[in-house]
């Protein structure tokens, strides 16, 4: 779920983000841990990104809403896509979550949420892991016609603060 903000202060929001990438991102094999990049600010206030590293301006509990999607691009069925973010370089306890796409071709749509407790100045960085060595990619779908509609991000990052 995505939720636009285009008065925060009204919404009682101090800092927010939302992030995208446009990109089909690809996994380095069943031994890497990949990192997860932004190429597109939507809107932001006190959190900014570049790259994959996510970075809060001031210190408070903060929602992470991370959508992906997964596809697999041949290999058969049965492979693991698994989402983590780490704080400055440590993973987040308990913040792994494992989808399985059973069909070649096909897409899921993955989901991380948190509340994360966050210092100024913290990077947040979020991670991919797949079962397959080169199917498994986060995929991002162009836009259509007939009827017209959006073109689909291969992954995007909501986060604004809750206290």
């Amino acid at each position: 779920m995505s939720i636009k903000y285009s008065n925060a202060s009204a919404a009682g929001l101090l800092y927010y983000g939302e992030f995208l990438d446009t990109t089909t991102q690809t996994t380095g094999g069943t031994s890497s841990d990949n990192l997860i990049t932004f190429n597109t600010l939507d809107t932001a206030s006190g959190i900014s990104v570049s790259s994959g590293n996510i970075t809060t301006a001031n210190a408070g509990a903060y929602y992470i809403n991370l959508t992906a999607n997964c596809f697999l691009n041949g290999g058969g069925g049965g492979t693991l896509f698994t989402f983590w973010y780490s704080v400055n370089g440590t993973p987040a306890s308990n913040s792994g979550f494992t989808y399985t796409n059973t069909t070649s071709g096909q897409n899921i749509l993955a989901t991380l949420e948190d509340v994360a407790n966050l210092n100024a100045g913290d990077v947040v960085t979020f991670h991919w892991w797949t079962s397959t060595n080169t199917y498994g990619q986060l995929k991002a779908i162009a836009a259509g016609t007939n009827p017209t509609r959006p073109s689909s991000p291969s992954v995007k990052l909501t986060m604004f603060n809750v206290g």
